[in-house]
């Protein structure tokens, strides 16, 4: 995507938090050629608020107006095919899929 027409569009992710202080975004509509992909997706942080102030920073830099943030969660990539079969949907569709791992 070309400068000229992201500047000031609307970025929507979601947020996750995988475990304690470890969060994953997910850009909504991103395809593999996105700029947004230079946005890192895991943020070691201490709080949901603190991850998407950066996120939010990272989009700013790359000439995005804003990120509006969905209610979905969904699950990493990492975390798809865990031994308890946790599905890759948001967890509107299974309650299942937002709970972290517990050992």
């Amino acid at each position: 995507m070309a400068a000229a027409s992201r500047h000031g569009a609307t970025v929507r992710a979601t947020l996750c938090e995988i475990e304690r202080g470890l969060f994953y975004t997910t850009f909504i509509g991103c395809g593999p050629g996105s700029d947004l992909n230079q946005v890192s997706q895991y943020q070691v942080v201490t709080s949901a608020a603190e991850a998407r102030r950066i996120v939010e920073k990272d989009c700013l830099a790359l000439g995005y107006g804003s990120v509006v943030w969905a209610d979905a969660l969904v699950v990493p990539p990492s975390h798809q095919e865990h031994e308890h079969g946790w599905p890759p949907v948001a967890a509107a569709e299974s309650p299942q899929a937002a709970k972290p791992y517990a050992h």
